[in-house]
């Protein structure tokens, strides 16, 4: 079996529409397969969009501005976080800047097809970074449980993280062992 591989990493930490529009016009002209996504929630947010917009008839403007006729079927994405913080592998949402403004896209179709958790991948993160990231899986499992869009679902999913996270947050940033890792990020993804 042949299979040929690019990868693309010319982006800023926090996706501008610079960046995405590079990243499409790359995207078009390699035609992948499969887009595979390593990285933090940044990283997979990039890949999302230019794995949605890559392949839609419409202006990208237009997508941005939720001006959406028939959408098209982007190929199939591997989401595989190496941070345990934004869940952005488990979200149909993807967030990015245009001229320092933050806009967030929303469709079911940017949702990754599959994900892949491997605690050993957040392994070299600092004990800042795990603190941060930590404290950003807490938010989003606050939010999550007290939005006015909540579900019972929700609130379960919400309530699992948060225990995760508090169970082992402190332990994770302390000593980065491979069971308090797995479990920050399993409560990311929740």
């Amino acid at each position: 079996m042949n299979c040929t591989i690019f990868i693309f990493s010319d982006f800023t930490p926090n996706p501008r529409l610079d960046n995405i529009l590079k990243g499409i016009l790359i995207f078009k002209e390699f035609n992948p397969d499969l887009v595979i996504a390593v990285g933090g929630g940044s990283c997979i947010d990039f890949a999302k969009i230019i794995n949605f917009l890559s392949v839609q008839k419409d202006e990208y403007i237009d997508i941005i501005r939720k001006n959406i006729n028939e959408l098209t079927i982007p190929t199939k994405l591997i989401a595989i976080p190496t941070t345990a913080g934004s869940g952005s592998e488990s979200t149909k949402f993807a967030t990015f800047y245009i001229n320092y403004l933050k806009y967030s896209l929303e469709h079911q179709f940017i949702l990754p097809s599959y994900v892949i958790l491997d605690c050993n991948l957040t392994l070299s993160m600092d004990s800042y970074l795990t603190a941060v990231s930590g404290m950003d899986a807490l938010s989003q499992a606050i939010e999550s449980y007290w939005s006015v869009n909540s579900n019972r679902q929700s609130k379960i999913y919400a309530t699992k993280a948060m225990k995760l996270i508090l169970s082992n947050l402190v332990n994770s940033v302390r000593t980065s062992s491979i069971d308090s890792r797995s479990n920050m990020l399993i409560a990311a993804n929740l």
